[in-house]
């Protein structure tokens, strides 16, 4: 959990992992949230992080 809300902190300020730039480790880190989902380790009450997963799954690079 300390590493989602660090992980959320940092998406106050950027719009992915590397900043403004779309990236591998956005596509490893929204798969990593959907595992994380289905076992039961939700972090979408976490608004950035949420955002986050939104915007990446949306993106035809990752369907």
């Amino acid at each position: 959990r300390d590493t989602a809300v660090l992980l959320d902190a940092h998406l106050a300020n950027n719009q992915f992992l590397l900043g403004d730039r779309y990236a591998i480790p956005d596509m490893t880190l929204a798969i990593v949230m959907g595992f994380a989902k289905n076992v039961g380790q939700d972090f979408f009450d976490l608004p950035n992080l949420s955002r986050f997963y939104a915007v990446v799954t949306a993106r035809a690079a990752f369907q």
